[in-house]
């Protein structure tokens, strides 16, 4: 992603002279209340200079964009970048031309094109080594940047909302893992892994399918969709192209556990009819502040459901600084999840 010019208007609104109201604008960046505040006690036209546009009226007007695009006003600053298209110092063309070039990124990410780089209706862009020089010279290193992070491979991999995407830039093929697993064991072993699967590394998948992308400069996603005969598996799903490996685990779940942390339980519940599930099979680990991770207690949820996840005969929830927690039952699934302990 390009980045706006660090800018900080702090602007001494005593000083009357020409002069001193030039000098007055200066640079740095992120105190944008007090400067935006600053910024409008400034007359534009107090900004004059030797030619029809000075060189104060231009950092004047780099800053009314800037404050403009930070204060979601988006075509405006668009417009007030449009009339320094042609304007004949590098410098503050360049700038001018990363704000309107960060706008039509923005406007892609809300169509859908997950694009980085110039404006794609723009003129095709010469890869040459002298062009990019020049451009670096130009004050264009962010362009020249994200030029070339946009031919770079990507691949990601999302679950949302029970759907899972396959998300790709400039990629022809995809192989697509399905790891079985004892989630209890894989638990023990490592409770507080997560989401990083790294040592699926040294395992052969359950099945494996390879998937033919159409590579694309910009991002593309393809909904995946999990074969019927593996949907009440408990696996890892895994994608891998051109060295990139993205992985997320797939449990079988019809649970919905509540939970009340600054007590320390839990409430497991049916997904389908908010039924409490008696019986359901809990098991806690908790990182210490030393950094070490522990089997912390295990039980199973009462006739409500109910679970005490937190409390032990010992001083040792004295030292915890995050629980993770797996709940199991044979016929709702599993569930896990991490969270911080109750206040003391």
């Amino acid at each position: 992603m390009k980045t706006l010019r660090n800018v900080n208007c702090k602007v001494a609104v005593k000083r009357r002279s020409t002069k001193e109201l030039r000098s007055s604008l200066d640079w740095s960046l992120y105190k944008k209340t007090d400067n935006l505040a600053n910024f409008k006690k400034v007359n534009r036209a107090d900004l004059v200079g030797q030619s029809t546009t000075s060189e104060a009226q231009v950092q004047y007007d780099y800053f009314d964009a800037y404050f403009a695009m930070r204060t979601g006003q988006y075509d405006r600053a668009e417009a007030i970048a449009k009339k320094y298209e042609a304007y004949p110092v590098p410098r503050w063309n360049e700038w001018f031309k990363t704000v309107g070039d960060q706008i039509r990124e923005r406007q892609a990410l809300q169509n859908g094109t997950l694009a980085l780089g110039a404006d794609p209706s723009g003129p095709e862009v010469d890869p040459s080594f002298e062009n990019a020089a020049v451009r670096e010279l130009q004050g264009g290193r962010e362009t020249a940047l994200d030029q070339g992070a946009s031919k770079l491979p990507g691949l990601e991999l999302v679950q949302k909302d029970g759907q899972i995407w396959i998300t790709h830039r400039n990629i022809a093929q995809v192989q697509v893992h399905y790891y079985f697993v004892d989630v209890e064991l894989m638990f023990s072993r490592n409770p507080f892994q997560g989401r990083n699967q790294s040592r699926l590394s040294v395992i052969e998948p359950n099945l494996k399918k390879v998937v033919d992308l159409e590579p694309k400069v910009g991002w593309d996603r393809l909904e995946w969709k999990v074969p019927e005969e593996l949907k009440n598996r408990n696996m890892i799903l895994e994608v891998v192209s051109g060295g990139i490996v993205r992985s997320v685990p797939l449990y079988s779940n019809s649970l919905n556990v509540n939970m009340s942390v600054p007590l320390g339980r839990l409430q497991v519940l049916s997904s389908d009819n908010k039924k409490p599930i008696e019986g359901a099979y809990v098991k806690v680990y908790a990182r210490h502040n030393d950094g070490s991770v522990r089997f912390y207690k295990d039980a199973y949820t009462d006739l409500r459901g109910v679970m005490d996840y937190a409390s032990l005969s010992t001083q040792e929830w004295s030292t915890v600084a995050k629980y993770s927690i797996l709940v199991l039952h044979p016929e709702y699934g599993v569930w896990i999840q991490e969270c911080e302990p109750p206040t003391r």
